[in-house]
């Protein structure tokens, strides 16, 4: 993938590197007598591609100043193309579109294109300064990406440093609060235990506390550990009222729940969704008067998503409050006394844990009468996967990538779990993020069992990414030593010429289901 370092910002100084991606001879003929008449045909260099694929290719292998990108190709339409090359190469993008479509440039604009130019409608000097405008504003851009990106680091190390300094010493303070309360370095008197007591509360406070500041640091450089699968959440929110039962009862709050039985699952970490939940909830019981009531439910949605709700009668959050809610280290001053146990980190971090998961995080609130957290989740599909690989062009190519993982001794045990993982990590590491899919399915038996993943790629990009898979499974030799072999294959599936978005996204679902099976079926 294609990073900016360094940006001309002068075309007539520097040779710019032109990517122009038009299919139309006239309309690039035009750039051309343009570029001639502005002077710039010396010192700039245009590379011309007549499909978006084939300019996709050039970016995975060239390097390139500025793109001037046409939103109706052959093999492109709308939008999508420029979500495709935003996913190959940083590199400042100027839309070319026709006068009947300059309503699409402009929400292209608003998506990341530095301009756009309506074809017929400009001269060589629009064209001079649409390039060194869209250089120019990228180079400050990025600028102030890195200016942002390194001050968050340093308050994120700040952070971590912080965290593990403070861990240390209240470890042993914990531990020796420990002996002296089981009376292990001799008696104490009722006083003295109420003290410590106290001081084991406060310990286990500042426990929490460095632990939310650890968490928040990893969440910042992008390391928060999470282990994707399919989930129930009926049974996280059932977890996460059982551990809190107690905290409720000691306060006299009704804990209840309204469930949906069976409610369609979710692809998200197990964990991370009980974590969340017991936030949401012991954060209910704590701005709850004692004798109120907490409310924990869900239930699936028509639009393929599940709901997770936890609503409570207490205190509320006032109207100014609620577009910071769930800010870093802000925290609402209740209406009652409820006192400060805490850094105003928990909705933060279950805001990004939910987000980082692909749903969404929303509060309403009264002050006086209560508030309700609800987190969006969605529903796993394979189509909806697939919906996502393909973008906003049918002429996609999506290429399906399969880990064989056999046991290599022969018996008829399961595959080792921890082999499955490292086979997990491996394909993640290997595709992007931002355009393909790690599969959650399982396909096999006692003997193999097989990991998919799906990319935006033609087979070309799909046999790259298979060499990667490879080279990273050699290189950590961890399945070697788990008595554990690996396969790894793929196939690409070519867009169907005239098809729309929606027949295609249905035709590769299916075709990768089948291929799945197969998989599975295999001796």
């Amino acid at each position: 993938m294609q990073t900016a370092t360094e940006i001309p910002s002068e075309p007539k100084t520097t040779t710019l590197r032109l990517l122009l991606v038009e299919d139309d001879d006239g309309d690039a003929e035009i750039v051309q007598r343009n570029l001639r008449r502005a002077a710039l045909d010396d010192c700039v260099k245009t590379t011309r591609c007549t499909r978006l694929e084939h300019a996709l290719e050039r970016l995975e292998r060239e390097a390139f100043d500025v793109i001037l990108l046409d939103l109706g190709l052959p093999d492109g339409v709308g939008l999508g193309n420029l979500e495709r090359v935003a996913a190959r190469a940083t590199v400042p993008v100027v839309i070319l579109t026709g006068r009947d479509d300059e309503a699409t440039a402009m929400r292209a604009v608003r998506s990341g294109a530095q301009d756009y130019l309506v074809k017929g409608h400009f001269d060589h000097l629009v064209l001079a300064r649409a390039l060194r405008y869209a250089v120019e504003r990228h180079r400050l851009v990025i600028e102030l990406r890195q200016a942002a990106a390194r001050e968050s680091e340093l308050k994120d190390r700040l952070l971590s440093h912080v965290s593990h300094e403070l861990r240390t010493p209240l470890t042993a303070i914990h531990q020796f609060v420990g002996i002296l309360r089981d009376g292990l370095a001799g008696p104490l008197q009722p006083k003295q235990l109420d003290y410590l007591a106290i001081v084991g509360r406060n310990v286990e406070q500042l426990r929490r506390m460095i632990a939310d500041l650890m968490e928040v640091s990893r969440l910042g450089s992008g390391k928060l550990p999470l282990d994707i699968g399919l989930v129930d959440v009926t049974a996280c929110a059932a977890e996460a009222v059982e551990s809190l039962a107690g905290a409720a009862a000691a306060k006299g709050i009704e804990l209840s729940t309204n469930l949906e039985r069976q409610a369609p699952r979710v692809l998200a970490d197990h964990a991370r969704i009980t974590q969340v939940l017991e936030n949401l909830i012991g954060n209910a019981i704590k701005f709850t008067a004692d004798g109120g009531h907490v409310r924990v439910g869900a239930r699936s949605n028509p639009d393929q998503t599940v709901t997770l709700t936890v609503e409570d009668d207490g205190c509320g959050i006032a109207e100014e409050a609620l577009g910071r809610i769930f800010d870093r280290l802000y925290q609402v001053q209740p209406m009652t006394d409820t006192g400060r146990h805490g850094l105003g980190l928990g909705l933060h971090i279950s805001h990004e844990i939910v987000s980082l998961l692909g749903g969404r995080m929303s509060v309403r609130s009264e002050a006086g009468k209560g508030s309700c957290f609800a987190v969006v989740l969605p529903v796993y599909r394979l189509r909806s996967l697939v919906e996502r690989v393909l973008g906003n062009s049918p002429g996609t190519y999506v290429t399906l990538l399969s880990v064989c993982l056999r046991d290599r001794s022969g018996a008829t045990a399961s595959i080792p779990e921890a082999a499955f993982r490292e086979v997990v990590r491996a394909v993640q590491s290997c595709v992007l993020e931002a355009t393909d899919a790690v599969l959650p399915e399982r396909a096999g038996n006692d003997r193999h069992e097989h990991l998919f993943a799906i990319a935006r790629a033609n087979s070309g990009g799909g046999a790259a990414i298979a060499e990667r898979i490879r080279a990273h499974l050699s290189e950590r030799g961890r399945i070697e030593s788990l008595g554990c072999s690996t396969e790894v294959a793929w196939q690409t599936f070519d867009p169907e010429p005239g098809e729309s978005r929606n027949d295609s996204i249905e035709r590769m679902t299916r075709r990768i289901r089948v291929e799945m099976q197969a998989k599975g079926e295999q001796p």
